[in-house]
């Protein structure tokens, strides 16, 4: 177990990490519109999100330990890449 203190800086790197997501999809102009979805647009959100995935990798790693951070890390952008090869082949 790690300390409070931790955990609670965690939760604000992920709460930033959050924020910035929001910022860099809106900055791509991902949000709010219907999308012509193309390899590049599933790269930007990629790219939109991996705040966020980094954010959730630290408050993993405060709270449990590396090795499952790491694992829900892993897993998750490998979902976000298998998801955007799927979503730009079927386009």
């Amino acid at each position: 177990m790690q300390p409070i203190k931790n955990k609670i800086i965690g939760l604000f790197i992920l709460i930033d990490g959050i924020i910035l997501s929001v910022l860099l999809l809106d900055q791509f102009k991902l949000v709010g519109i219907s999308l012509d979805y193309t390899l590049l647009t599933g790269l930007k959100l990629i790219l939109s999100l991996l705040p966020s995935l980094i954010g959730l990798y630290i408050v993993i790693l405060f709270s449990v330990n590396k090795k499952v951070a790491i694992q829900i890390s892993v897993g998750l952008l490998a979902f976000l890449l298998v998801t955007v090869i799927v979503g730009s082949l079927l386009h």
